[in-house]
């Protein structure tokens, strides 16, 4: 059997299992904070456990990895996305998986296609996982961040499905 591994990158990102029946299996970033040295709080990948998803992943995988821009991201949230991007990489190689990366554009395109343009883009993703995958919606965890339901699963199920799609 054949799987992907979709990767929605980010601290509110997440993985989805999706094989080819369109069944999911769905892991929050691991993510821990930490305190700084000078007081308040960070947020940190753990390493081990994303590590322990790529490993785990059934024969047959294919991780796809979404490709995001730095764009309308601070330098320090630029600079931090793309030292979790390539750690993610990183890891993806140590778990000696394909990878195929995605850009939100090229998954977007065909996951939104026939909704409101005017809508903004995780409003879009909804209405998409709703109209495509209905059983799968209604399964979504909520954020620990926000309690509404998590976006980076919503996005990582929309980004297998686009892989499926080819």
């Amino acid at each position: 059997m054949k799987y992907f591994l979709a990767v929605d990158p980010g601290f509110d990102g997440a993985f989805v299992l999706m094989d080819e029946k369109g069944k999911c299996e769905f892991f929050e970033m691991p993510v821990e904070e930490t305190k700084k040295a000078k007081g308040g709080k960070k947020r940190e990948f753990i390493w081990d456990e994303i590590l322990e998803i790529l490993v785990n992943a059934p024969d047959g995988t294919t991780v796809l990895l979404e490709r995001a821009s730095a764009f309308n991201m601070g330098a320090t949230g630029a600079f931090n996305y793309g030292r979790g991007f390539a750690m993610l990489e990183i890891a993806i190689k140590l778990a000696d998986l394909p990878v195929i990366h995605v850009e939100p554009a090229k998954w977007s395109k065909w996951a939104h296609a026939g909704i409101d343009s005017n809508l903004k883009a995780k409003a879009k993703s909804l209405i998409a996982l709703q109209r495509l995958y209905p059983k799968l919606y209604k399964t979504v965890p909520r954020s620990p961040v926000a309690q509404n339901i998590h976006e980076g699963i919503v996005d990582a199920i929309l980004i297998a499905g686009y892989g499926w799609s080819r």
